[in-house]
């Protein structure tokens, strides 16, 4: 019962981020979370934006959601990328303090 409602605290925590860093990593899109516990991403077009560019980022973002709805998709991509940078900086103090 305390796994399950912690990874629901976690998926709920992390789904502005499992969109954001795909659109980053794949699309070269920068976007924001728009705060704590808030389901709103905000974009950050540059000054000067084509109706290309509209249409570039709209197929990169149906796309990332798209995925969202799969498993594993990119929200268990980003909750394992943080496991893994968490378990590898644990070792490097560990090693470090030794």
């Amino acid at each position: 019962m305390r796994i399950a409602l912690f990874v629901t605290c976690l998926a709920d925590a992390l789904f502005p981020q499992a969109a954001i860093i795909p659109l980053m990593d794949k699309h070269h899109i920068i976007t924001q979370v728009a705060g704590h516990h808030i389901d709103v991403i905000k974009l950050i077009p540059p000054l000067v934006i084509s109706e290309e560019d509209v249409q570039w980022f709209l197929t990169s973002f149906t796309e990332v959601l798209t995925q969202m709805h799969k498993f594993p998709g990119p929200a268990w991509d980003v909750v394992s990328d943080i496991g893994k940078m968490v378990l590898t900086n644990r070792a490097r103090l560990a090693s470090a303090n030794a």
